[in-house]
């Protein structure tokens, strides 16, 4: 019996049971330390989107006047049917200069939701005393699509001369129009005011409410 080859083959044996132990130890560690993690849901957009707004009524239910924010807000929002459940919601301050370093600090966060809050008055002109002008989701959705082709064009034709790391990244399929629902993750448009008034007129926060919920 050649002892030598019997040898190598229980080494080998050994470091096989071994490495397979390694990998199931840290596949174990890698989702308890997930699970540990507490569930957020990030709040985003450019200043002046109503996002600090929309955590006073969420959490006080009035709407005061809001200052600019300079760094993030992280509050706790609890499942109303169910108290031992709950989500952070993390104000990310919507000023370019400060925005993106706040989103590589909450990276690491478990996200299980991005909600992006924009202002309609910027989609149609509309006048002074007109606070809740007529812009339905579905145009401000197709108008963010065309942005985003124009985006996607300007990318697919960027010098290629760049390495890899200075080349943006491509979102969507290239060979055809952008559109939201090319992305992986949906995405859903609804229309809410962040107001104290009640009107048939004027939607509320209900649908932004059932959809936080749904996240716990």
């Amino acid at each position: 019996m050649d002892y030598t080859r019997f040898e190598e083959i229980i080494t080998s044996n050994i470091y096989l049971v071994i490495t397979s132990i390694m990998l199931m130890v840290l596949t174990i560690l890698y989702y308890i330390l997930r699970k540990s993690k507490p569930r957020s849901i990030l709040l985003v957009g450019r200043s002046g989107a109503g996002k600090t707004r929309l955590l006073c009524k969420l959490f006080s239910n009035s709407c005061p006047i809001t200052l600019t924010s300079i760094q993030p807000t992280t509050l706790e929002y609890t499942n109303p049917k169910s108290r031992n459940r709950s989500v952070f919601l993390v104000d990310i301050p919507g000023d370019g200069r400060i925005r993106s370093k706040y989103l590589n600090e909450h990276k690491t966060r478990r996200i299980v939701g991005i909600l992006f809050l924009i202002d309609s008055v910027e989609f149609e002109d509309s006048k002074a005393e007109d606070l809740f002008p007529n812009v339905s989701c579905e145009n401000i959705k197709i108008k963010l699509e065309k942005e985003m082709q124009m985006k996607i064009s300007t990318q697919t034709f960027s010098p290629d001369g760049l390495d890899s790391k200075s080349k943006p990244q491509i979102i969507g399929n290239t060979n055809q129009e952008f559109s939201f629902k090319q992305l992986a993750n949906k995405v859903n448009f609804v229309p809410s005011s962040i107001t104290n008034e009640i009107s048939e007129n004027i939607p509320s926060i209900e649908c932004i409410e059932d959809w936080l919920i749904s996240k716990i």
